[in-house]
């Protein structure tokens, strides 16, 4: 089985950052936001098995650039990629809550 490598982008980061900083600063719970970190670390290490797998987004624009999503297994979140190769590069990280797919369309100006 081919295995890839998987980048996190500065922009993805900062996401996953940000959504970790708002559960321990603003929900005040230290103990989620631990979870969501390591649903996070244990997303990026099912991506590098099942990348070339998954199916593209909904989303037109991010369809026709290759962009598919991975969902974390135990929270509302989900990493959005796109393959080259044997590497996924994660572009954005995003709660299911929000309108992630056109967000990231925007944001990436799609």
């Amino acid at each position: 089985m081919d295995t890839f490598k998987v980048i996190i982008s500065p922009e993805a980061k900062s996401q996953l950052s940000d959504y970790v900083c708002y559960i321990r600063t603003v929900l005040l719970n230290d103990v989620a936001a631990k979870s969501v970190y390591d649903d996070a670390i244990e997303t990026g290490k099912r991506l590098s098995v099942v990348a070339g797998s998954l199916v593209y987004c909904k989303d037109e624009r991010l369809k026709s650039h290759g962009y598919k999503a991975i969902y974390f297994r135990n929270h509302q979140y989900v990493m959005i990629y796109r393959t080259i190769g044997q590497v996924a590069y994660v572009d954005g990280i995003f709660h299911l809550r929000q309108d992630y797919e056109n967000l990231f369309a925007i944001n990436q100006d799609l």
